[in-house]
């Protein structure tokens, strides 16, 4: 339907080792040379239309944008399932990489089992959950009671598709298709809120010189999924660590910080840009080192380089660079409470965006729980940190909600994992501390069961995200079983 073929390693890999799974690649390599980061849907959106009207779906689309196929009913068994995915994607591109997604095909490696992008996020979430859907409706092997296709947009931002769905749906049983876990259904989810906040300060005090200090080399992450491997480090809380003890030999001014060109709160950041003053005589010289050796030993991969530029430069006071560096510090990234020690969080938060703009110096820190009251306590609590150093919270308003999906016993549940023994050695039923849409559709959709699944990816919303194609070929035999079955 689009442009180039799937490239000819990853054809063959995907022939000899899951050829019943072949439908599902030529869907996805469609779909990867569609732009869709979030708010740029538009393109996929037409791509699901065509193909609907191609296979004589009847297609729906709301004022936000979703859309559902309906795909006819084969046989007049069971009850019909929704399958549910996002056409949106994280938008991550490595330093030195020229790459426009806003017209730029994502480039495929294959890396062992592993299908990967060349120096950019893959959009394999949720790319092939699409796929996955897509697959699974013109399979005409498969014996359904009737099928609809329910695929949202803006997911990895404010989840405003799932949010302000306004879409009729007859299914009993909702099959969301956004886990990256492979043999793990999930049954329930975090809930987060996403606060924002801004220094209104000026840039005037003038210097003949800078500092640039560049913080990379970290995997990055997904804010939720990946939040409790503490070796993934967070650049912006490791820069400002780093600009604290400099702060405590020097007097410093902070230029700007800046993070990758993309930002969400709901991604781990693993770069980003520090450019600093110091009076007009001092050099750095050794200090910063021992904080940066430590760090370094304990955040895999980290890299940290500092240059001196000359020139003229406008940076804030020092009383704001003393709150800049204080927040950076203060605004834990990580996890502040376990379900599970070391394996599943209760409590988290990520800082996720701090940008350099006109009016001064922009944050965001997106809070993670499975309880309400924890997180209105952190956000607070966050709210309160925010102020004691200049910054003001902006209002947290639905669209920086997510309700926690919490998990219950479901004959769905039950019939899911039954399935899922004929296909995985061993299947496990789990909450996510992760975000999933399937928890603000079943609030419109009282009625509703539902679980999660989707093949294994790893390092979700950055550059290094890649897909098992062992597991999506798993993945796509539990799901047509599923759908058989139900």
């Amino acid at each position: 339907m689009t442009g180039s073929q799937l490239p000819g390693d990853i054809l063959s890999y995907v022939q000899q080792h899951t050829p019943n799974a072949e439908h599902v690649w030529h869907y996805f390599n469609d779909i990867r040379q569609i732009p869709r980061r979030t708010g740029n849907e538009a393109g996929i959106r037409e791509y699901v239309e065509r193909w609907a009207l191609e296979n004589r779906f009847a297609s729906f689309k709301d004022e936000t944008g979703n859309i559902v196929v309906n795909v006819p009913k084969d046989s007049g068994r069971g009850y019909s399932v929704c399958l549910q995915a996002h056409m949106d994607m994280v938008a991550a591109v490595d330093l030195g990489v020229i790459f426009d997604f806003a017209v730029d095909s994502i480039q495929l490696l294959l890396r062992g089992d592993y299908v990967t992008a060349n120096g950019t996020s893959l959009g394999a979430d949720n790319g092939m959950g699409i796929a996955l859907a897509m697959a699974i409706a013109t399979d005409p092997t498969i014996k359904h009671n009737g099928l609809e296709l329910l695929f949202t947009v803006d997911e990895e931002g404010s989840c405003a598709g799932a949010k302000k769905l306004d879409l009729i749906l007859k299914s009993r049983y909702l099959i969301n298709l956004d886990s990256e876990d492979g043999h793990i259904i999930f049954n329930g989810c975090a809930g987060s809120i996403q606060l924002t906040g801004m220094l209104q300060a000026e840039r005037s005090e003038s210097y003949d010189h800078q500092f640039k200090m560049v913080v990379s080399g970290l995997e990055g992450g997904h804010s939720g999924a990946n939040i409790h491997e503490e070796s993934r480090g967070n650049a912006f809380y490791i820069g400002g660590k780093i600009l604290e003890e400099i702060q405590g030999h020097f007097p410093l001014a902070v230029v700007g910080v800046r993070g990758a060109k993309t930002q969400v709160e709901n991604a781990i950041p693993g770069y980003a840009e520090f450019t600093f003053s110091l009076g007009q005589d001092n050099e750095l010289n050794a200090v910063g080192t021992p904080t940066i050796l430590e760090l370094t030993d304990k955040y895999k991969g980290l890299n940290v380089e500092i240059n001196k530029e000359e020139g003229k430069f406008t940076a804030f006071s020092l009383e704001d660079s003393r709150n800049i560096v204080g927040l950076l510090t203060s605004a834990h990234s990580g996890v502040q409470e376990w379900i599970t020690p070391g394996v599943l969080p209760q409590l988290s938060s990520n800082l996720g965006v701090v940008d350099t703009v006109e009016q001064g110096i922009l944050i965001g820190v997106m809070s993670r729980s499975s309880i309400i009251k924890a997180l209105e306590k952190r956000n607070s609590q966050l709210e309160e940190l925010f102020r004691s150093y200049g910054f003001k919270p902006a209002l947290i308003g639905p669209e920086d909600r997510m309700p926690p999906w919490d998990p219950a016993e479901s004959e769905l549940g039950n019939i899911t994992m039954e399935v899922a023994r004929t296909v995985f050695d061993n299947p496990t039923m789990e909450s996510i501390h992760a975000g999933l849409e399937a928890g603000i559709i079943l609030g419109k959709q009282p009625n509703m069961q539902a679980v999660s699944i989707g093949p294994k990816i790893r390092y979700p919303h950055g550059t290094k995200e890649d897909v098992s194609i062992t597991s999506v070929g798993q993945n796509h035999e539990f799901l047509k079983k599923l759908v058989e079955r139900l």
